[in-house]
Order: C-alpha cells, then sequence, then structure tokens
C-alpha cells in the first residue's frame, strides 16, 4: 500500500513544479479593456503582464534577468494594475480603458524605464 501512495506524491510534486513553471503561459489581455481585466484570472493577467515586462524590457535594450525575476515584475505590475483599477467606482468607466495603458503606467512608475 505504502508504493501507490508514494507513486501518488511523486507524480502530485511533479505536476506541480511543470504548472508553476507554466506560470508565463496563456496570457490574452494584452489589448483587452479595463473591465475585461478585471473579469479575467490572476494566471491570465500573470501571464500578460509578463508579456508586456518582456516587451518593455526587450524594446528599451534593458536585461531581464531569470524567469524569476521577471515573474516578479509581474506580480508587481499585475497588483498594480488591479489596485488602480479598483479605485474605479463604476465598471462603465472601465470599458474605454485598456489595461496596458495601466500597466504601462505602473511600469513607468516603478521605474523600469
Amino acid at each position: 500500500m505504502r508504493k501507490p501512495v508514494t507513486i501518488f506524491i511523486l507524480l502530485f510534486l511533479i505536476s506541480s513544479n511543470t504548472i508553476a513553471q507554466e506560470w508565463h503561459k496563456g496570457g490574452t489581455l494584452h489589448n483587452k479593456n479595463l473591465l475585461e481585466w478585471k473579469n479575467a484570472s490572476e494566471k491570465n493577467k500573470l501571464a500578460t503582464s509578463g508579456d508586456w515586462i518582456v516587451a518593455l524590457f526587450n524594446k528599451k535594450r534593458i536585461p531581464l534577468g531569470t524567469l524569476n525575476d521577471i515573474k516578479e515584475k509581474a506580480k508587481e505590475i499585475r497588483k498594480c494594475t488591479n489596485n488602480r483599477i479598483n479605485k474605479f467606482k463604476s465598471n462603465n468607466n472601465l470599458r474605454g480603458l485598456k489595461a496596458n495603458e495601466i500597466a504601462y503606467k505602473c511600469m513607468k512608475d516603478k521605474k523600469y524605464f
């Protein structure tokens, strides 16, 4: 009985590690409005934020660092964008603005460039 439990735990750890390494895939919010951002999953927001970081750093020729460095910056941008969006009192105001505009302001405020 011990072998199946050990195998199950091992498979769980392997799959969890693979999922953790996939954080940067599946971002679809690049040109979406703020309401779409607000309603999206945190994983999608993180992946999209990572894409924005990579695009900006490549454009400005800033060294990216490791994948973990990018993830930490992406988390900061996701949090900043979420916080700014949550300040809007009405969802009607969220349709006219793009999430990438807010994220760009967050990156500028954090002095990423």
